[in-house]
């Protein structure tokens, strides 16, 4: 059939610091439990559209500066509505073929006194080849409407020199252009191809109802090293973004 329904279940727990003009304030460590139920139908060999609903129950404490006291426990439920389009060749390391995902989801407030925190955002993928080089030209907008949700930016190839979520609005915009060239292989047995890659990198965060402004734009380079393993691709890598900073990466799993 080409509909179908895909419940899940997820548990995790992460921390996310909290920046100001480039500082690091804030750590909160959050554990979250979710149950997930969306009902989609296939399109072709190349799509899919889902609408689904997700009830999560999420736990936050503030761990520096550490404060005593109990954590704070939040129930949420978002609807939400997906569009997706996907016909790279490779998850790795995609040489050719699109991606692009279409979402909007709403986060209904559990006590009702507050508005739903509404999120759009698009993000698309285009990859190309050409002889021994292979890349991709890589967009992403996001928007968030409520009292919290900020978006984020920051960490390899989102804006390569910035830390990790450290430029966080409203209103988020990406865009990208990877390159790379293969180099070599690693044996057989170990993985693949081995690339010398470069990015160049333009995004910025606005505030809600702020007019998007070049002087806001950061714009942000990256080299790096990757090997097509049997983990998934390993990257060495090194970014710089103007007027923040550089950082170095070791990094394994697929990035675009």
């Amino acid at each position: 059939s080409e509909w179908f329904i895909a419940p899940s279940l997820q548990s995790n727990a992460s921390s996310t610091d909290l920046f100001s003009e480039g500082r690091k304030l804030i750590r909160y460590g959050y554990k979250a439990n979710s149950i997930i139920l969306p009902f989609g139908r296939q399109i072709g060999n190349w799509g899919d559209i889902q609408i689904g609903v997700r009830r999560e129950r999420v736990e936050v404490k503030k761990l520096l500066p550490e404060e005593p006291g109990p954590d704070v426990r939040i129930f949420q439920t978002t609807e939400f509505l997906r569009y997706r389009v996907d016909t790279i060749d490779s998850l790795a390391y995609p040489t050719r073929g699109n991606y692009l995902t279409m979402e909007w989801d709403r986060a209904l407030d559990q006590d009702g006194n507050k508005k739903a925190i509404l999120n759009s955002s698009v993000l698309g993928m285009s990859a190309f080849k050409r002889g021994e080089w292979a890349g991709h030209i890589y967009g992403e907008w996001s928007r968030s409407q409520g009292d919290i949700a900020p978006l984020s930016l920051g960490g390899f190839l989102r804006l390569s020199g910035t830390p990790a979520e450290s430029l966080s609005n409203k209103t988020v915009a990406l865009g990208r252009v990877v390159i790379a060239h293969r180099i070599g292989s690693m044996p057989a047995a170990l993985g693949g191809a081995v690339r010398l890659g470069f990015s160049a990198e333009l995004g910025g965060g606005f505030k809600e109802n702020e007019a998007v402004k070049f002087s806001k734009i950061k714009r942000a380079v990256s080299s790096f090293v990757a090997f097509d393993t049997r983990f998934g691709p390993l990257y060495f890598g090194a970014g710089a973004t103007q007027g923040i900073g550089s950082s170095f990466y070791l990094f394994l799993g697929p990035i675009w």
